[in-house]
C-alpha cells in the first residue's frame, strides 16, 4: 500500500469513522507500547529489586572469604614441601620418632617399595605410624605381616609401602 491509496480510503470514510479510527488507532498503538513495552521493563525491575539484597549479601559474603583465604594466606609459612616433597625414608623415620617408635629398619627394593621392619614395637603406635604415612605423605601399604612379640600388645612387623622407592 502506498500514501495515495491511503489518502482515498480516509476520505472515503465519513466523519464518525475517521474520529473513531483517529481516537482509536493511538489508543491501540499506546496499548501495545504499554503491553509490550512498559510491563515487561517494570516486571524485570520489580524483579531485580527483589534479588538485589540477596546478591548484596552474596558479595559481602564473599568479600569476607576473600579476606579470611588472605589472611590464612599470611598466616600459612613459606615451605617448599609442595614443589621439594621429602625422602620417603626421612619421613618414615621422622614419623616413627614422633609416634614413640624406635628407628624403623628400611630397605628400598628393586621394585620401588620401601620394605620396613620393627621388632618389638607397641601395635597402636604402629598403626598410627601407618595411617599419618598413608594419609599426610601419600605412602600405601602394598603388604604388611605381623606377628606377636615378647609382652602384650608387643609386634613385629614387616610392611612394604608402594610409591617410595628411590
Amino acid at each position: 500500500m502506498n500514501i495515495a491509496t491511503l489518502e482515498q480510503l480516509w476520505r472515503e470514510r465519513n466523519p464518525r469513522e475517521r474520529w473513531l479510527i483517529g481516537l482509536g488507532l493511538p489508543l491501540l498503538l499506546l496499548a501495545l507500547l504499554y503491553a509490550y513495552l512498559w510491563l515487561p521493563v517494570q516486571k524485570e525491575r520489580a524483579r531485580l529489586q527483589r534479588t538485589l539484597p540477596e546478591l548484596r549479601a552474596a558479595a559481602a559474603q564473599l568479600r569476607q572469604q576473600a579476606q579470611e583465604v588472605q589472611t590464612l594466606r599470611q598466616h600459612v609459612p613459606a615451605s617448599d614441601a609442595a614443589t621439594n616433597p621429602a625422602d620417603p625414608v626421612t619421613v618414615m623415620r621422622q614419623a616413627a620418632t614422633e609416634a614413640g617408635l624406635p628407628a624403623p629398619q628400611i630397605q628400598p627394593d628393586n621394585t620401588g617399595r620401601l620394605r620396613v621392619r620393627f621388632e618389638q614395637v607397641t601395635f597402636n603406635p604402629l598403626i598410627q605410624w601407618i595411617d599419618i604415612l598413608q594419609r599426610q605423605h601419600g605412602l600405601k601399604v602394598e603388604t604388611l605381616e605381623m606377628g606377636a612379640a615378647n609382652g602384650p600388645g608387643r609386634v613385629n612387623a614387616q610392611i612394604a609401602f608402594a610409591g617410595g622407592g628411590t
